[in-house]
């Protein structure tokens, strides 16, 4: 996993020295907890609707 996305990051010309590589990673991390908080508030907020209806 993490050598596909290092291979991917160098085909698109992007650093790939491992500070920088750490950096995106980190930031990737904190979109998908971000994202993934979103999707179960969604969730949750559907779920009371049903509830409710």
């Amino acid at each position: 996993m993490r050598h596909e996305m290092i291979t991917k990051a160098a085909e698109r010309g992007e650093p790939t020295d491992p500070a920088s590589y750490r950096h995106m990673l980190n930031d990737l991390n904190a979109k998908g907890a971000a994202k993934a908080a979103r999707a179960i508030e969604a969730a949750m907020q559907s779920q009371m609707k049903g509830r409710r209806a």
